[in-house]
């Protein structure tokens, strides 16, 4: 009796083992990470007056939230442009704030650093402050309503460990931005981000 009970226990812990063994190895799920890129280095290209091709060099920064392959970013980008002659000067303010939405399609790790290629839709709002002053110090500022604007993008991010939880991260990216008044529509742009990330 004693060699029967043992027979069965001996055939259950087999079979148990044989099942705990067919069982997959779920790696472990990623952290969700906070982004912020205090640094952006943006050039966009716009269409003067004249027709002729204008270096925009806006001011750029953005702050995001990850969580696997879906990011969410806010960015805020901004610049001057001053023309006009010895009669007339001209100065143009831009500002404008996009909410991003960017999935990481591929990814691909080497020892604890991440590089990944993405791509993103944006939509957000964007205002424009025209001053004007002529050569006998008169002057006149018109400020535009909140207008509309889109975007997409394209572009691959690289995130380097400085710890368990902080570290670099970089991206660099081309975009289109599309509004009913920029010229050109879509007007390309392209940024280079520096910043860090935290571990949630």
């Amino acid at each position: 009796m004693r060699a029967f009970f043992a027979t069965l226990i001996l055939l259950f812990s087999t079979v148990s083992f044989a099942q705990q063994s067919r069982l997959k190895v779920v790696p472990p799920e990623p952290p969700s990470l906070l982004k912020a890129y205090l640094l952006g280095i943006e050039a966009r290209y716009e269409k003067t007056p004249d027709l002729d091709w204008a270096d925009r060099r806006p001011l750029n920064i953005a702050f995001g939230f990850q969580k696997k392959q879906l990011d969410f970013l806010m960015e805020y980008a901004s610049f001057n442009v001053n023309t006009g002659n010895a009669s007339l000067s001209v100065d143009r303010e831009h500002q404008e704030v996009v909410g991003w939405v960017r999935w990481h399609a591929y990814e691909h790790k080497w020892t604890k650093n991440r590089l990944s290629l993405y791509g993103g839709a944006g939509i957000g709002s964007y205002l424009e402050k025209v001053s004007t002053q002529d050569s006998l110090g008169n002057s006149y500022t018109a400020d535009s309503d909140y207008k509309i604007m889109s975007a997409l993008s394209l572009g691959a991010e690289l995130q380097m460990p400085l710890s368990e939880s902080f570290g670099f991260v970089g991206a660099l990216e081309g975009r289109a931005l599309i509004a009913s008044d920029f010229e050109p529509n879509p007007t390309g742009s392209g940024v280079l981000r520096i910043g860090f990330f935290m571990n949630l």
